[in-house]
């Protein structure tokens, strides 16, 4: 192997030295072209290029959209506001009739207006057809309402071409903001309670008032008394001017009421030092006080008094519930010998030939009633009578209503029959009796 180095130059030149090599056709213009793209895309301040046809482009599109801006017209023409003008009004010579005789230049305006915008062929001579013409007259012009006042035409010759007219009751209604809602004087008490109600609503046509325990009202302004203890829903629905309707509602709280009623030992003789026993019937009572009538009171339910000496002496009970419904009752002269009481007979014989009434004479020898025999004056009074089963056939308030023996105008059948009653004498005692008594019929 030989120790002469060759360099690879040297190499290359030896066998290349003398080679040429001529370039196809075209290549240089394709170079040139590569070139020029190369620049143009290529960001230089000193020759055109990519960025400045862009900015070109975006800077002519929005001096296209100004300058359109500015051109477009404020507003479209309010068709709404149009109005027809009969067009022998805008044409007629004599324009003092629409305008008067100080306004010429508004008259003659509004002439020319009128035979610009008049249609059909115009007569030359002045001969037209009568039907011709008949038509054209009753043909309209249409002019904006700003442009009829400037020419001075009056409110007459204008009419509206913007459809059907609204009525002012439609327009109203759709204005009106209607709503449902009351007041009350009171939303809780002791039964009866009395309540008035202030109806608040805006813009009903009718109310109709639902107090939750069967009453209803028409009124505007109702007042209402709760008789029965219990939870109440008050409604109010209305009817408004749009034809809908609206209710609202509320709560209504009644207390039970307490009932007062109390007895003494009869016949009792005011002795010093003897004592005197009172017996509570009341109802419903939470709380008591008792006023013995010689300057004394008591808070238990049935107290034990003595009294100093023998008098006239009223007694008096008062009783609350826990949510301070009261009532109250008294006895005049509780110990007085005037004798007060109430009896009834144990048979009768009702009238065959049908019902009478309940009504009765005293001491009447038929006994065709039922009824009772009082001594002293009565201020309360019910009498309840029943069946062996236990219905209820007759009911009366009244002491001188008695029961003629009749259940829904048919006689009732014979037997013996449950009565009740319960009351109070004027002198403030109560009594509370049963027994009872045989129905008989005669032939």
């Amino acid at each position: 192997m030989s120790n002469n180095k060759v360099h690879i130059e040297d190499l290359y030149r030896s066998h290349f030295e003398g080679f040429t090599a001529e370039p196809s056709a075209g290549m240089w213009t394709r170079i040139r072209y590569k070139l020029m793209w190369n620049e143009f895309f290529r960001f230089s301040l000193n020759t055109f290029n990519a960025y400045y046809l862009t900015a070109a482009v975006l800077i002519t599109t929005g001096a296209i959209i100004l300058i359109s801006s500015l051109n477009r017209p404020d507003s479209k023409p309010d068709t709404s506001l149009e109005k027809f003008v009969p067009a022998e009004e805008l044409s007629s010579p004599d324009q003092s009739e629409i305008t008067g005789p100080s306004d010429n230049t508004a008259g003659r305006k509004s002439s020319r207006l009128g035979r610009q915008r008049q249609t059909g062929p115009e007569s030359k001579t002045g001969d037209m057809d009568k039907d011709q013409a008949g038509s054209d007259k009753q043909k309209k012009t249409t002019v904006k309402e700003t442009d009829a006042k400037t020419q001075g035409l009056p409110e007459s010759a204008i009419l509206k071409e913007s459809g059907p007219k609204e009525t002012k009751e439609s327009s109203q209604a759709e204005k009106l903001f209607v709503t449902a809602d009351f007041d009350m004087s009171c939303q809780l008490g002791c039964a009866p309670l009395a309540v008035d109600f202030i109806n608040q609503s805006e813009n009903a046509d009718s109310q109709v008032w639902i107090f939750g325990d069967g009453g209803s009202s028409n009124e505007i302004n109702p007042r209402y008394v709760f008789d029965e203890p219990g939870e109440y829903s008050v409604t109010l629905k209305i009817t408004g001017a749009d034809g809908t309707e609206y209710t609202a509602s509320s709560q209504i709280t009644v207390y039970t009421t307490p009932k007062a009623q109390f007895e003494t030992d009869k016949n009792v003789t005011i002795i010093s030092g003897q004592p005197v026993y009172f017996y509570n019937y009341s109802r419903d009572a939470d709380y008591y006080e008792w006023d013995f009538g010689d300057q004394t009171r008591s808070k238990l339910a049935e107290p034990v008094h003595y009294y100093d000496a023998p008098g006239s002496y009223d007694v008096r009970l008062k009783v609350w519930t826990v949510n301070q419904c009261y009532d109250s009752v008294t006895i005049l002269n509780a110990f007085s010998p005037t004798e007060q009481d109430i009896i009834f007979p144990n048979a009768f014989t009702p009238n065959m030939n049908g019902p009478v009434g309940g009504y009765y004479q005293l001491n009447d020898p038929k006994n065709e009633v039922f009824h009772p025999v009082v001594t002293g004056e009565i201020v309360e009074y019910q009498l309840r009578i029943f069946n062996r089963a236990g219905y209820q056939v007759f009911e009366s308030n009244d002491a001188n209503i008695g029961w003629d023996g009749y259940y829904k105008d048919q006689l009732s059948t014979q037997g013996v029959y449950i009565w009740k009653v319960r009351g109070r004498f004027a002198n403030g005692k109560t009594f509370v009796r049963s027994g009872d008594v045989t129905l008989i019929w005669t032939r």
